[in-house]
């Protein structure tokens, strides 16, 4: 069912992982969601973000976690908030105490940001596999398993 901060359609495109199917986010910004988005912003520059795959962009990273169009995030990110195309790079040498202390943050973070938006949209991705959603760094792997088994299986691996 289509509701409030849902779109009537389906996205079957880059960004998800192999067969699966859920509505994009759309419309005005939850308070948790933008406080969620903007942890993962200072997260992000400082490379300290756990799950996250090397090379992905802020803004293909945000869409996938916040389940919208990355034009979305665009659109929210512009002007002097603008967030480029900088690709992620972990940090090296940070801390188990720095880590858990990042952890424990964005778990409270995340969690709040799923409940603001239980009844009018689905997710599809958590850093933290909160919801018992892949991680991107698992639905990565999802997707590459899974385009491997269609190659082999003769069909177009889907990447």
């Amino acid at each position: 069912a289509t509701g409030r901060g849902v779109s009537a359609h389906r996205h079957h495109g880059g960004g998800h992982y192999a067969g699966q199917d859920v509505e994009q986010r759309v419309g005005q910004w939850t308070r948790e969601e933008e406080a969620y988005a903007t942890k993962i912003g200072q997260l992000f520059r400082q490379g300290k973000i756990p799950n996250c795959p090397e090379g992905i962009t802020m803004r293909a990273l945000l869409s996938n976690l916040l389940n919208c169009a990355p034009m979305r995030v665009s659109k929210k990110y512009s002007g002097e908030h603008a967030i480029g195309k900088r690709s992620y790079r972990h940090a090296q040498g940070v801390s188990k105490d720095d880590a858990a202390a990042v952890h424990a943050e964005l778990q409270a973070l995340e969690q709040a940001f799923h409940n603001s938006v239980r009844g009018i949209g689905r997710l599809k991705m958590s850093l933290l596999g909160t919801s018992n959603l892949h991680t991107p760094v698992t639905a990565q792997e999802h997707t590459r398993a899974w385009g491997a088994a269609q190659h082999a299986a003769g069909g177009h691996p889907v990447a």
